[in-house]
């Protein structure tokens, strides 16, 4: 149990761990704008790339929006639970 007690007590409080947040992106924020090195212009034809592309014929379009249902609900439960656990951070400060 003091073991556990111990664990506890060396995490950062919430006010710690936003501080090291901030921290963090103010670095980020220092960082220099990337050069044109980074970016390539586009080339070719989108049209011709996407006309060149095999076609599957094991691919199952219902079975995928199906799955793809799944995982949007996924997401919109994570972010309504993010949601309400946000407002009950607020609600209590």
């Amino acid at each position: 149990m003091s073991e556990v007690l111990t664990q506890v007590s060396e995490l950062p409080t919430e006010q710690e761990a936003s501080a090291e947040l901030l921290a963090i992106v103010s670095q980020i924020r220092a960082l220099p704008p990337r050069g044109q090195e980074f970016i390539r212009p586009a080339v070719g034809s989108r049209k011709e790339a996407l006309a060149r592309t095999t076609y599957d014929p094991n691919f199952d379009e219902h079975a995928w929006q199906q799955e793809w249902a799944k995982v949007e609900a996924e997401i919109h439960a994570i972010e309504t639970q993010d949601a309400t656990d946000d407002q009950n951070r607020n609600d209590m400060n």
